[in-house]
């Protein structure tokens, strides 16, 4: 006895000197509001009694912002507030009503559930109480006593949903309400014995309780039925004080005969007089959420006597009606001596007993899987517990011993083989070339083709295999086995499509993606019950494929394949997510980790490369490029290694008892349930959630509802559910999966239903006319039906129980639907003839999305909100489109459907009394379930698809431009490499002028400019899919590019203004692009299906018209021009790789490199110095020789780099490589590398590229100056020049002018042309005759028509010589005049009008380019000759562009910089 009064001294001494109290200051009062939003308290210093009380108020926040705030409780004789925040209780020390100010979140409690419940304090004793609604109790515990093992569940026993609480301590009494479907209040001793029930008739949900302990009454709000009410402490005296309409009551307290009372959804704090129930002040706190309320008065405290300051007790003290008492904690037992407390056993009272391999352990858990002691570990040598059972009252633990070990030291490659379907074993794992590659086959039968995924378990010798719809479990594994066995036990959950699996080798559970159902799941690796799995992530998955653990840190790693692809990190329960990597992916196939480094790895079939980073996304890099690896469109799967685990790892699972699995989180083990279980207050047992099931499938007919619960492919996993709706006839349903609850249109009593799954509770909620196709808008809370007889479309609001009509005389109006992210309804109407028609809740104007002319008798229209797409039967086939009625696609026969709709990768529809499943987008079998007879209606029942998404990155991308990432409470914007996030979420840079490198990146659709002097990246803003060949002019700053994917040519300036489809090549796509200068025409190589289809062309470039140089070609790649030479050269990668030389008309063409070169994928010369350089892709070098191939030497290496393009500039020269992830820039004449960018992972494949530094262009006099007097191509050539015609066009006998060319005439009576080419598209200067005067200008443009423009009877006139015509001179001189100066100021106006738009129209310029369209100047047609031709019995050319008729704006100078005029 002694040395506990010691023990218990020393810790009062130790308590009081670690929490010290500040005196509350007499006379403070205020009230105390928890608000949300932000998270904070908001003290209004005086307790207001009417509307002219002052409302000032200080504010304390605190962070970090938390935003659940449960409840209060002030104890302001020590200063002191509680709060119930999110699973903990915490105390505000040192309270001030007079705070403004930013705080850290204080000293906590951790005991209590994250979920709705009072707190309150009992002052006398110092006591805090408080209700946990999911462990279904009311604990206690000394306020002031931050040691969480202390603690006692007082009342628990015919506890289901204890919420509202209130204690007064003088009397020693606690009330709590118990918010069951019989909800009640009940009154006991503060020890929670002597129980009884004070109110149980009229109650709905008191959620609130509060006591005027002066005149023992009680107080309380009931949040269902809109009141606030009192009664006295025995229940007697019961009255409605107020009646509160539409305002939900969230918080209440007490105070000299007023309640206050706050509402978190009406932002609303009032006050009532409990006499009178008048409403003494009511005030809208529009900035804040209120939440929580209570009242903090410390005037003039009475002194109370503590009845347990006559006690010592060791643990706590109560003070009950009877006298105070003492109690110990959970798992103590009470001694003799009324006081101190001995612990039970070597276990706890409660607890969960989990076991690995060898051992047991039980862990008291109070809520939330908060550990509060330390665990108890019983050791059991020489076993493998496999299973156990207890006998909690004998406390006997059964188990199962099933010692099966691996053989120790084997180590294995394990490859999954198509062909034949089998599982290769390469029993030493190579490390180079030269490792032996001996292999074991183990085949299996049935030959099933499918093998997805590999995991292994060597420590158990299994391996896991995702093949087709199963996990499959080879136990007994050897990797030296040879032979056929049967396919063996599986778990059958997945979906036929790709996605990996991962053992979790420290907890033994299997992980899987499922591609199809969108979602992530775990379960026991060795439970063969199907029911026993968990989804653990599921938001904002589109496309998971990739995954990986790391079971020692806790940790998940996987891809989402969506558009905006990126690798997530968790913990293993699914939480805790966060985006790792998000720029630069394009489908990211597998994951592996590296745990010992922490390291992630990576496959990327899009990008071909393998790659890797550290688990938080940095330090990433790009391991190697595939390139040809994936040019068979295989798909590279990284390894599984099979490898005996040489280090012992402690399972922390082994020290929990969990019913239904365990993980290995990064904060913890942690206990799961599966599916539609909940786990119980103990965080290890489970119980069933409702009578249905998670997730499933919903089937009706007249009198019952079945439901499937279906994981992938209609596989039946457990028995049906029925539910009998007996006197109803159930004609259409809707389903609100979140409330779980279901609605129907009773045909036998016409009204609308609603049935509720969990309380198993039907009521009736309208009565109607007869009526079909009953659906449910989950955001608006609406239901909808049509009304067949009235041909109207009605409503009713769940909300304001309001019903009204939507549509009337509509034309046979059936199969509604909903999208109810923007409230628009979709409905059939007409009759024989059906369309489907657009409206909305809001009666916008019904519209005709697709009319009966491209419809056949469609039914069954259904909204699907994951594929934003409509679905409708058309006689057996399933058809869709998209929500505005475009992009109409049909996709299956289902040979006679009733009712059909789409679920994520799925269709499912209703034929006779089957339910079919069918992969979308697949020629996969279908597969049928059984279901009810003559059903009449299904549907999805799946609470994720009713999740609202309006803010995420589902609905519009988030509202981002480029990247939209998920993130826990919306979705975050990142913009893509080279471009910066805009305050409006957009994405731009700023766009280099000059010094800057252009390339394409192939991987990702992108072209990206580099700054030539310090390498910094920007994205410029242009639509590209497969971009090729690259070419920048840089006279008029236009960019050329074409894509491989279109087959396109297209030009376009820089910002991405002007976008337009140049030319396109017909069948074959081109490859590089090169402009002559001279001219500004095009070069480009063109790669063709053939040989045949492979050749060398030029496109004008003014008329957009084409001449094919060389033809009949083995895959002709890059070319580059040298015009002051006459020749161009260019590469051929085909069977035999050359690099040839042409004169520029595509004459005397002659190989002159043919030797020594593999790859030549990029060229480039230095005209000036008539020396040509080279890439070789295979030989991984720079070459260079002089033009006639001969001088030949190597210039730089670059190992295993895959060189590509290559590019000159002054000294320099710069080079792609697929194994780089920059430009590379060495000296042309050492060929030392020159640093000057670093290295971008997140760039793709880089291909072409070219340079703008204001260099001098290459170019030939000859053809510069008009065009060398041709009349459409002009050639340089080594001597001169030539002029040529398109295709199948010959030259006139003057070797300049193209056959059925047009000219405009040049003999003019009035004036004379100055060395002029009098064709369309040219201009020309003219000089007038003696006696005319130049009048508008001195150029004139020929139009395609072969007509001057303007023309040349205005450009020169007679002079007039009579003085009228002199004084109609003056006249005109004098008009002219003030026209001119009316127009000076016109035009200023003009300008500066014309100056702000344009800096609007820059600062849009991204948006603009993305938004306008392109212009396809040119048809493709069969083959590339016929480009830019006319039919035979034409006799000029049709595709000289008409921007050339007014190519003059104001008949100024000309401006094509390739036209120039001689003076």
């Amino acid at each position: 006895m002694l040395h506990l009064k010691i023990l218990m001294i020393l810790e009062i001494i130790i308590f009081w000197g670690s929490f010290s109290f500040v005196q509350g200051i007499p006379g403070d009062k205020a009230l105390i509001i928890g608000a949300l939003k932000p998270p904070s308290f908001i003290s209004i210093k005086e307790i207001p009694n009417n509307s002219a009380s002052s409302f000032d108020n200080f504010t304390l926040k605190f962070t970090p912002e938390i935003p659940l705030i449960f409840s209060l409780a002030s104890d302001p004789k020590n200063s002191v507030v509680f709060a119930a925040i999110m699973n903990g209780i915490y105390i505000f020390k040192n309270f001030s009503i007079l705070q403004n100010s930013v705080i850290e979140l204080p000293t906590e409690y951790r005991g209590r559930s994250i979920a709705y419940g009072q707190i309150a304090f009992d002052f006398v004793s110092n006591n805090m109480y408080w209700c946990d609604s999911l462990l279904n109790w009311i604990a206690m515990k000394p306020a002031y006593s931050f040691k969480n093992t202390i603690y006692k569940v007082i009342i628990h026993k015919d506890l289901v949903l204890p919420e509202g609480l209130a204690v007064d301590p003088e009397d020693g009494l606690i009330f709590f309400s118990d918010n069951d479907h019989n909800a009640r209040i009940e009154k006991a001793f503060l020890d929670g014995q002597n129980r009884v029930s004070i109110v149980y008739k009229g109650l709905s949900k008191v959620s609130s309780l509060t006591v005027d302990t002066a005149n023992n009454k009680l107080y309380w709000a009931d949040s269902s039925r809109l009141t606030l009410e009192g009664c006295n402490y025995d229940g007697s005296n019961r009255r409605v004080i107020r009646r509160l309409n539409d305002v939900l009551v969230s918080g209440l307290t007490y105070h000299q005969n007023t309640l206050h009372a706050v509402s978190s959804s009406t932002n609303l704090m009032f006050g009532v007089n409990t006499t009178s129930g008048y409403l003494l002040y009511s005030r809208k706190l529009p900035t804040l959420q209120p939440f929580a309320i209570t009242v903090y008065d410390n005037e003039p405290p009475v002194a109370f006597n503590d009845p347990c300051s006559t006690l010592n007790c060791q643990h706590m003290c109560v003070n009950t009606q009877s006298g105070p008492k003492c109690l110990c904690s959970e798992g103590f037992d009470l001694n003799s001596d009324n006081k101190t407390c001995t612990d039970a056993s070597i276990f706890y009272a409660k607890g969960f007993i989990v076991s690995n391999a060898s051992m047991f352990v039980m862990h008291e858990i109070i809520a939330n899987g908060q550990k509060v002691q330390d665990n108890i570990i019983k050791y059991i040598p020489g076993t493998i517990i496999e299973s156990l059972a207890i006998d909690s009252n004998l406390d006997i633990i059964y188990l199962v011993d099933g010692k099966i070990e691996g053989i120790p030291g084997d180590k294995a490659l394990i490859i999954g083989a198509l062909k034949p379907p089998s599982l290769i074993s390469i029993k030493e794992i190579p490390n180079n070339s030269a490792s032996s590659f001996d292999n074991f086959t183990l085949k299996f039968t049935p030959e099933i083709p499918l093998i997805f995924s590999l995991a292994s378990d060597s420590k158990n010798s299994a391996v896991f295999a995702a093949i087709m719809n199963g996990i499959y479990i080879f136990k007994n594994f050897s990797i030296l086995q040879n032979s056929v066995i049967e396919l063996p036990t599986e778990y059958r959950g997945r979906s036929i499509a790709y996605g990996q699996i991962a053992f979790d080798f420290v907890s033994n559970n299997i992980y899987w993606c499922d591609s199809l159902l969108n979602w992530i799941a775990l379960k026991p690796a060795y439970s063969f019950k199907n029911t026993i799995y968990k989804v653990i992530i599921h938001k904002d998955l589109v496309l998971p494929e990739g995954l990986a653990v790391d079971p020692e840190d806790g940790l998940i790693f996987f891809s989402d394949n969506d558009h905006n692809a990126r690798i997530e990190k968790a913990f293993l329960d699914g939480q805790n997510r966060v985006s790792i990597v998000y720029k630069g992916l394009s489908k990211v196939s597998s994951l592996t980790v590296d745990t010992a480094n922490n390291k992630l790895y990576w496959a990327d079939s899009s990008r071909l490369t393998m790659e890797g980073c550290n688990y938080d996304g940095s330090n990433r890099r790009v391991i190697r490029r595939l390139n040809d690896v994936c040019k068979s469109n295989v798909v590279p799967f990284l390894g599984n290694k099979y490898c005996l685990q040489c280090l012992p790892f402690t399972d922390p699972c082994s020290t929990l008892n969990c019913q239904h699995m365990c993980v290995n989180t990064k904060s913890g083990p942690k206990c799961l349930c599966s599916e539609g279980f909940d786990l119980n207050s103990d965080n290890k047992t489970c119980t069933d959630a409702s009578i249905f099931y998670e997730k499933g499938f919903i089937v009706s007919n007249a009198s019952m509802f079945v439901m499937h619960e279906i994981i992938a492919n209609g596989q039946k996993v457990q028995d049906n559910i029925i539910k009998y709706i007996p006197g109803t006839i159930i004609e259409s349903m809707a389903l609100d999966s979140n409330l779980d609850i279901i609605y129907f249109v009773d045909g036998k009593s016409s009204s609308i239903k609603k049935y509720n799954i969990r309380s198993n509770q039907l009521i009736t909620l309208i009565s109607i006319s007869a009526s079909t196709d009953l659906i449910f808008d989950w955001i608006a809370n609406l239901l909808g039906w049509i009304e067949p007889r009235r041909s109207s479309i009605r409503s009713f609001s769940i909300n304001s129980q309001i019903t009204d009509t939507i549509y009337s005389n509509l034309q046979n109006p059936e199969s509604l639907t909903v999208d109810p992210y923007t409230g628009e309804l979709y409905w059939i109407v007409g009759a024989p003839g059906k369309s489907i028609v657009r409206g909305s809740w809001t009666r916008n104007a019904p519209k005709v999305l697709i009319s009966a002319a491209n419809l056949n008798s469609p039914r069954s229209l259904q909204y699907d909100v994951t594929s934003q797409r409509l679905y409708w039967l058309e006689h057996t086939f399933i058809k869709s489109s998209k929500a505005n009625g475009s992009d109409i696609k049909s996709h299956i026969n289902t040979k006679g459907a009733k009712k059909i709709f789409a679920y994520k990768g799925y269709f499912v529809w209703i034929n006779e009394d089957d339910l079919h499943f069918h992969i979308a987008n697949t020629f996969q079998a279908e597969y049928t379930l059984p279901t009810l007879q003559n059903p009449r209606d299904a549907d999805v029942f799946d609470s994720s698809l009713q999740n609202d998404k309006r803010g995420t990155c589902h609905i519009l991308n988030g509202g981002c431009e480029e990247i939209c990432l998920p993130v826990e409470n919306g979705r975050r914007c990142e913009c893509d490499i080279g471009l910066k996030l805009q305050p409006d979420q957009s994405c731009d840079s700023d766009l280099f002028s000059s010094n800057f490198i252009l390339v394409t990146d192939f991987s990702h659709g992108r072209i990206l400019q580099i700054d030539l002097q310090n390498g910094t990246v920007v994205k410029l803003p242009l639509s590209v899919n497969k971009a090729t060949g690259l070419a920048f002019d840089k006279s008029t700053m236009k960019l050329f590019f074409s894509d491989n994917s279109t087959k396109t040519i297209t030009s376009t300036a820089l910002h991405g203004r002007d976008t337009e489809v140049f030319y396109t090549p017909g069948f074959a796509y081109a490859a590089s692009l090169e402009i002559d200068y001279s001219t500004g025409n095009l070069y480009y190589t063109a790669v063709g299906p053939t040989a045949s289809q492979s050749y060398i062309g030029v496109v004008h470039r003014t008329t957009a018209i084409h001449k094919t140089l060389l033809n009949n070609m083995g895959i002709p790649h890059d070319i580059t021009l040298c015009p002051s030479k006459g020749y161009f050269f260019w590469t051929e990668i085909g069977n035999k790789a050359k690099i040839g030389r042409a004169i520029m008309d595509g004459t005397t063409p002659s190989y002159i490199a043919t030797r020594g070169i593999e790859m030549p994928n990029g060229l480039t010369a230095d005209c000036s110095a008539s020396r040509l350089f080279w890439t070789d892709g295979f030989l991984n070098r720079i070459e260079f020789s002089d033009f006639n191939g001969e001088i030949r030497h190597v210039l730089a290496s670059d190992n295993d780099a895959f060189i590509n393009d290559i590019v000159i500039q002054g000294m320099y020269l710069f080079y792609t490589a697929w194994n780089r992830q920059s430009i590379t820039k060495i000296d042309k004449i050492t060929g030392s590398t020159v640093q000057f960018m670093s290295d971008h992972p997140e760039f793709g494949r880089l291909d072409s590229l070219d340079v703008y530094a204001d260099e001098i262009r290459d170019v030939s006099s000859n053809c510069s100056i008009k065009n060398g007097l041709c009349s459409t191509f002009c050639f340089p050539t080594p001597t001169g020049r030539t002029c040529g015609c398109q295709d199948n066009v010959n030259l006139q006998s003057d070797q300049v002018t193209c056959e059925g060319v047009v000219r405009c005439q040049t003999l003019q009576r009035n004036l004379n042309f100055t060395d002029c080419l009098p064709y369309p598209g040219q201009s020309c200067y003219v000089n007038c005759k003696t006696g005319f005067q130049l009048v508008i200008n001195r150029t004139v443009s020929c139009g395609s028509d072969g007509q001057w423009i303007p023309s040349t009877d205005k450009i020169c006139k007679g002079k007039e010589s009579t003085s009228e015509a002199r004084q109609s001179g003056m006249i005109y001189i004098y008009m002219n005049a003030v026209l001119s100066a009316v127009g000076a100021i016109v035009v200023s106006m003009v300008i500066v009008g014309f100056t702000c738009l344009m800096k609007r129209k820059i600062n849009n310029t991204r948006k603009t380019a993305k938004t306008s369209s392109s212009n396809t100047r040119h048809d493709t047609t069969s083959t590339f000759e016929s480009h830019g031709y006319t039919s035979a019995e034409e006799e000029h050319y049709h595709t000289i562009d008409p921007v050339y008729d007014t190519m003059h704006d104001g008949y100024n100078e000309p401006r094509n910089p390739y036209l120039v005029v001689l003076e």
